[in-house]
């Protein structure tokens, strides 16, 4: 067993001040190098069962993690059946994932790829995900544990990637940021990226609560196949500890009201340009809230089509923001408590 993460002040499955160890582990190691071909097996299964089962004593570990590290390259492994996150750099600087396959099945629980946790200066390039959680998921620590800890997400490039489950179970997504980003997240860019069988392409998610800054982020070049919803950017996110041990909201109980509920994060400068999207059911959500609108949304050339995408036609300008492109019958944006542009945005944009 090791100490729970500082930014996060409790395990993720069980309330505790401890959680297991992952598999590899690494801190304050500087040219750390995982490489050279091979595959490295979480055996999973069991730490799924029980999780589902409620019967685990501390949180699962993850397969590999590196606390306090600089200089980290993981490049040319398999990496299968993790228990819970496969790769996870913790307030680490200077990290490169190249040519990495994460694999496991659709239904494994939290079986996210790489998930950049208050890091910087990241680089993820050429990396194939098959698992049951998201493809990646940049996250910088929850309330008020991220807020003290003080330490966001910066300069991180996701570039050539693949998010393709073996089949949707609700919750797997292509590119996501958050929920957990309460010390903030800044300067990502997501170039070249191929997402299928997923609930959403590309995701920033929040809730009140949360707090932190989400800004200058963006999503280039970016293709999806039956995809439920290729763009989510939205801060109605149900997930947050309770005080209470031993219980999550969602689990039955009251809900407490969240441990900073009047702690409010911000979205701004959020771009997609080069989208393609097909069989999808919603085009797209942007959700902020009464206090904190999301600002600086700016879509380009990006088209959405449903299993039968309909006839189209020029479309204007609504809400007072600039709209030039087609509009069809078929999915469709929804919006509440954003301002944006859209250029060329098939179907029309309701900013």
């Amino acid at each position: 067993l090791i100490p729970i993460l500082p930014s996060y002040g409790t395990g993720r499955d069980v309330d505790s001040e401890q959680r297991y160890r992952p598999l590899i582990f690494a801190s304050n190691v500087t040219r750390l190098s995982l490489t050279g071909g091979g595959v490295v097996d979480g055996q999973g299964e069991t730490w799924w069962v029980k999780h589902f089962a409620r019967q685990l004593l501390w949180s699962r570990p993850r397969l590999v993690e590196c606390m306090y590290c600089t200089d980290v390259l993981i490049e040319d492994l398999t990496f299968q059946n993790s228990p819970f996150w496969t790769i996870h750099p913790y307030a680490s600087q200077g990290v490169t994932v190249r040519r990495v396959t994460v694999t496991a099945p659709g239904w494994a629980p939290n079986t996210d790829g790489v998930d950049p946790d208050s890091c910087r200066d990241v680089l993820i390039q050429d990396c194939v995900f098959k698992a049951g959680d998201d493809g990646v998921a940049i996250k910088s620590g929850l309330n008020e544990y991220g807020r003290s800890f003080g330490m966001p997400s910066e300069n991180i490039r996701v570039e050539n990637t693949t998010v393709e489950p073996e089949f949707d179970n609700g919750s797997t997504n292509g590119v996501s940021i958050g929920s957990e980003m309460s010390g903030g997240v800044r300067n990502v860019t997501v170039d070249g990226l191929f997402v299928a069988n997923c609930a959403v392409g590309v995701y920033i998610k929040s809730m009140d609560g949360r707090g932190g800054v989400v800004e200058d982020i963006s999503f280039r070049n970016v293709v999806a196949e039956q995809v439920i919803e290729p763009i989510r950017f939205a801060m109605d996110y149900t997930y947050r500890r309770r005080r209470r041990l031993g219980a999550l909201e969602g689990d039955g109980g009251d809900d407490g009201g969240g441990d900073d509920d009047d702690t409010t994060p911000y979205f701004r400068n959020l771009s997609v340009i080069n989208l393609t999207a097909t069989r999808a059911v919603v085009a797209g959500t942007f959700e902020g809230l009464p206090a904190s609108q999301i600002e600086g949304v700016y879509l380009k050339d990006v088209t959405v089509t449903g299993k039968d995408p309909g006839s189209t036609q020029r479309g204007s300008g609504t809400g007072g923001y600039r709209q030039e492109g087609p509009q069809f019958d078929g999915p469709k944006f929804k919006c509440r408590n954003v301002s944006g542009i859209a250029i060329r945005t098939a179907p029309e944009a309701c900013f």
